[in-house]
């Protein structure tokens, strides 16, 4: 094996365990919030601005199909946490935390542990960390959409 490739699985690896780092302090804090499924806190993490989403939007933004988003969305419609709404003359649906869902997401517990494995890197680097992960997800979903073999073939949940 030569010295490319072996830096490339090496590169792999860390980013395999640094997402499965980010799954174990998503669900470290979730269990703090009413027992909630990590799939759910991450999906109030990611409208916690209470802007109004299309499912499409959240099926990019979290790499999900989108039948997990429409059940994740479902259980949080469920508790009261989201609410959504269908765009006038479309059938598309729109998103939005509800006060409730923002009351039982402390997005103030995300962003310190968020800050606590951060810290240890300048804010030059985590820029740089930042513009290279930005870089290496738009050119993978770029490179599974192309790849498809038919139309309704998912990019996502891969």
């Amino acid at each position: 094996m030569n010295h490319y490739f072996k830096q490339e699985i090496e590169l792999g690896c860390l980013l395999a365990q640094s997402k499965t780092l980010m799954d174990r302090i998503l669900i470290r804090e979730m269990a703090h919030v009413k027992s909630m499924p990590p799939e759910q806190g991450a999906l109030l993490h990611t409208i916690y601005d209470g802007r109004d989403y299309l499912i499409e939007d959240l099926m990019v933004m979290t790499l999900k199909e989108r039948s997990t988003i429409i059940r994740l969305v479902g259980r949080l419609k469920d508790k009261g946490l989201v609410s959504t709404s269908v765009v006038p003359g479309t059938r598309k649906h729109l998103v939005r935390i509800t006060e409730a869902g923002k009351h039982a997401f402390d997005p103030v517990l995300m962003t310190d542990c968020f800050v606590s494995i951060f810290c240890a890197l300048t804010p030059e680097e985590q820029t740089s960390l930042q513009e290279i992960l930005d870089k290496l997800i738009k050119s993978e979903i770029k490179s599974l959409q192309a790849s498809r073999k038919h139309p309704h073939d998912s990019v996502f949940d891969a």
